[in-house]
Formats: C-alpha cells, sequence, structure tokens
C-alpha cells in the first residue's frame, strides 16, 4: 500500500472474526473495510463457551468499528452461516444465540446501526454506494416492505418479521396480497370520495383484500368495477370524474396496483 498508494482503494479483511483496540487502529488508518459475519452470534454463538469473555468481547465487533468511524458491512460466510438478512440485524442488536445467551455484550449496535451495517454499509466496498444501499433518485429502487417495523417489535423477534414486498429495479417482484395495496394507499385514507373495487375473474384480487382495502381508505362510497370499466377510465378520466360527480376517485386492480384519479 505505501508503494502503490490510492485514497480510495477499499480493500478488505474478510472474516476479521478477533480484533482489538490497536487492530481497530491500524484498519482505522489504513482505510481497510473489516467484514466480520453478522449471523455468527445467533447461529454459532452457543460454541464459543471456551473462549472467555476476554475474547468475545471483539469477537464480530460491528458497534467497535462503527464507533471508530470505519464503515463495516455485513457478511454471512454462507453457507457456514445463515445468509438471512433479518436474523442478521436480530443478531447484531441482541448479541443472543438461538438459545437466549448473550455474547459480548458491548457489541450490541441499535436497529438503526444494524439496517445501516445491512445497506449503505454493504454498497460500499464494492464501490456501488451510488447505485445501491439506500432508496434515492438514480438508483436501482431494490427495497422490501416489511410487515412490522424493527424498531418496534421486541428485538428477539425481528427475524420473524415477514417480508410483504419485494421490489426490484422499481418494480414488485413479490407481494403478500392486500399489503402490497396499503403501501399504496397509506397517503389516500380519509381523503377519497369514490373507490372502484374490482370483480371478475380478470382480477387478482380476491373480495377478502378488496374489503380490507376499502376499511382501510375509508371512501365516502365504493361502486363495483368490471374490467371493461377500467379500459374506459383510462381513455378519459376526465369524463369519469363528470359522470360520477367526483372529486378524487382510486381504482384497485390488484393487491399491487392501483390508481388514483383527482
Amino acid at each position: 500500500m505505501k508503494k502503490w498508494p490510492d485514497p480510495d482503494r477499499r480493500h478488505r479483511i474478510e472474516h476479521c472474526t478477533l480484533v482489538s483496540p490497536e487492530i481497530i487502529r491500524r484498519i482505522k488508518a489504513s482505510g481497510v473495510i473489516p467484514t466480520p459475519f453478522w449471523t455468527y452470534v445467533y447461529f454459532h454463538g452457543e460454541k464459543w463457551s471456551q473462549y472467555g469473555d476476554d475474547k468475545i468481547r471483539w469477537m464480530f465487533a460491528h458497534k467497535s468499528f462503527l464507533d471508530a468511524g470505519i464503515r463495516v458491512p455485513g457478511a454471512s460466510d454462507y453457507t457456514p452461516g445463515p445468509f438471512e438478512p433479518l436474523m442478521a440485524i436480530q443478531s447484531m442488536v441482541t448479541r443472543k444465540d438461538y438459545k437466549g445467551r448473550v455474547w459480548g455484550a458491548n457489541q450490541k449496535v441499535s436497529v438503526d446501526e444494524a439496517l445501516t451495517i445491512a445497506t449503505i454499509n454493504g454498497a460500499y466496498p464494492s464501490f456501488e454506494e451510488n447505485l445501491k444501499g439506500s432508496i434515492a433518485a438514480g438508483k436501482l429502487a431494490d427495497f422490501v416492505v416489511l410487515e412490522k417495523d424493527p424498531h418496534d417489535v421486541d428485538p428477539d423477534q425481528i427475524m420473524n418479521i415477514k417480508v410483504n414486498r419485494t421490489v426490484i429495479g422499481g418494480k414488485t417482484v413479490y407481494h403478500t396480497g392486500d399489503t402490497a395495496l396499503t403501501l399504496e394507499m397509506q397517503l389516500l385514507a380519509g381523503r377519497i370520495d369514490l373507490m372502484l373495487v374490482p370483480i371478475g375473474d380478470n382480477f387478482t384480487m380476491g373480495v377478502e383484500d378488496a374489503a380490507r382495502a376499502v376499511e382501510f381508505v375509508k371512501p365516502k362510497s365504493v361502486i363495483p368495477m368490471h374490467y371493461n370499466t377500467w379500459d374506459l377510465i383510462k381513455a378519459d378520466p376526465e369524463a369519469f370524474k363528470r359522470q360520477v360527480g367526483k372529486q378524487a376517485a382510486v381504482v384497485i386492480l390488484s393487491p399491487g396496483e392501483s390508481h388514483t384519479i383527482s
């Protein structure tokens, strides 16, 4: 590194399992990126009793790296360690193994810190922080919608949060019914005059999903809609508004597709 200096080389130390304050100082000074495993505490912690507390305090030291200003990312070591991100977040936040024992409590991180490790810090080592790792204009728009907020649940239950929606490149590739719809609807609740809900075989929304959508949005009135009705609305939305005499309407096609007319 002295012979071929580069201010933005981003070398990595893979695994980087056991460190010390001096090693962390040298990592920071050299600009190297450590990649300690993020699911190992939960998945393998019960095997560590022979290491002793002094060593465990400096194993998979995500908190110490963050405190030193080092952009530590996540790493699973898959297949020896699970890759599941929510398990990783729980593991870093609680420092508990699957039996509930705490290992190296001094290395616990907050939920926000764990999310940073899992997102933008993961993009940085591969020079992709301008492409992914956060939701911003010009980036890939890869993200998930979770059933519950990791900040609000029992930290020991973070790994059990369900993924309700997966978006890749701005397009929904997976959703679990009405939960995808509520993402579209959350800013409309209480402000819609008319809601059209689908009926017929050409729609993917079931009766229960439609009922939940109506309950969530709380429109002033509801009209059942056949599939060809939507074609007419798309052709001339202003004529539709004049015909029904409403100021704002929402059309639900499926749990993952909705359109607002206002």
